[in-house]
């Protein structure tokens, strides 16, 4: 959705299905299929989700079995054919790239650089060689490999090669984030700037937070995520540093996730999902779980970050965006322990029920980052070379977009 409204009216856009709880209709964008069930295989009891990479993403949709490839890329192949698109956009879809390819159509997609990875632990490179018994799932690689077979299609070496079409745009900038060294002289890879999907068009929520500013107290933005990997324990650990420390708080409970109301007196807005452009630049410091998105918009917006990581590619991007280019701190991190299993190490050990944060660890991070000023520092590097490839990013994506045809 972010890509359709930089492209913005040179191209008619049409969705295959809407998975978002109607944001692809409230944005204005037409759909031809439903998001239907995906079937996807049950995780482990845990508090972290440990997803080893893009195949071991793929597993966990059950793309080690052929006949479940077989039957996605063949749906997709009739929505390309009732369509009949100049082009196919995905995004960490591999089965409408390879329906794209035998239907003959070019194929456009979008990417945060962790999608181009190598190896068995690509996206838990800390891990070291990947004999950590991490994922629960067989690998996809095989299965994929033979139906490319079936279709005429080269086989991979990679997974990740799989979200390689005529074009590959990186939604960021090489100076937050790089890919696998194998993947980063390709010539159909190329970096577009931010492309973050923020449905509050008309700022409602940049208006709410002129009357909620309340002047003297530290601003903080804390977003739960969404999904399989959303946790509460960000709201409540958020909610309880507010009430403790006099922070005005915005809480955004993502997609799908509603924030219980804050006990203690603390100053808190809630937020639904969409906002998140004007809540980091509002913020001092931004609190989140390590979605790309939330961490690419604070960036923009030049605010340092604390990560709160509840699976293994948001602890990546904590690592990677967040504390190698110095803008800010993640809390927990992974490593290989006893019985050559992941071992979870929480920054600071939360007392009570808490896996990961709880108020007084989170206060600390939030005032680490803020008496610091190399963070804000460097967030605010960063922020200038984002700012300018987003407004660089509609002539850049339809110039790379003509250099295919479409």
């Amino acid at each position: 959705m972010a890509l359709a409204r930089v492209l913005g009216p040179d191209y008619e856009i049409v969705f295959a299905a809407d998975p978002t709880g109607n944001m692809v209709a409230a944005g204005g964008f037409h759909t031809v299929g439903a998001a239907g069930p995906r079937p996807r295989s049950p995780f482990p009891a845990a508090d972290y989700l440990a997803i080893t990479g893009p195949g071991d993403a793929f597993a966990s949709m059950w793309y080690y079995r052929a006949s479940r490839i077989r039957a996605q890329v063949e749906a997709d192949r009739a929505l390309i054919r009732r369509v009949r698109p100049d082009g196919v956009v995905t995004h960490m879809h591999p089965t409408s790239a390879i329906a794209a390819r035998c239907e003959g159509v070019p194929i456009v997609s979008v990417a945060d650089a962790d999608f181009f990875v190598t190896g068995p632990a690509g996206w838990m490179p800390w891990l070291g060689d990947g004999g950590a018994r991490v994922s629960p799932f067989p690998p996809s690689l095989p299965a994929f490999n033979e139906v490319l077979a079936d279709y005429g299609q080269k086989p991979i070496e990679e997974c990740s090669d799989l979200l390689i079409g005529d074009l590959a745009l990186i939604a960021s900038v090489p100076e937050v984030e790089l890919p696998d060294v194998r993947y980063r002289d390709r010539s159909d890879i190329h970096y577009v700037g931010p492309l973050v999907w923020d449905p509050d068009l008309d700022g409602d929520l940049a208006r709410r937070l002129r009357a909620f500013t309340v002047p003297g107290r530290i601003q903080v933005y804390a977003s739960v995520g969404g999904g399989a990997v959303s946790t509460q324990e960000i709201a409540a650990a958020a909610q309880d540093a507010a009430a403790a420390h006099g922070w005005s708080l915005v809480l955004s409970g993502g997609l799908g996730v509603t924030p219980e109301p804050a006990g203690g007196g603390a100053q808190v807005l809630r937020q639904r999902f969409g906002g998140i452009t004007a809540a980091s630049a509002w913020a001092a410091v931004v609190v989140c779980h390590g979605g790309h998105s939330t961490v690419l918009a604070a960036l923009q917006a030049g605010k340092p970050v604390v990560v709160v990581p509840a699976m293994s590619e948001n602890e990546g991007n904590g690592r990677h965006l967040v504390s190698a280019n110095g803008v800010g701190l993640a809390l927990v991190t992974s490593s290989i322990g006893e019985g050559n299993r992941v071992r979870l190490t929480p920054r600071r050990t939360p007392a009570g029920d808490a896996r990961f944060v709880d108020g007084p660890g989170l206060a600390d991070a939030v005032s680490e980052v803020m008496d610091d000023p190399s963070y804000r520092l460097r967030a605010g590097e960063l922020s200038l070379r984002l700012r300018d490839a987003a407004r660089a990013a509609p002539a850049r994506t339809r110039a790379l977009l003509a250099g295919i045809g479409l």
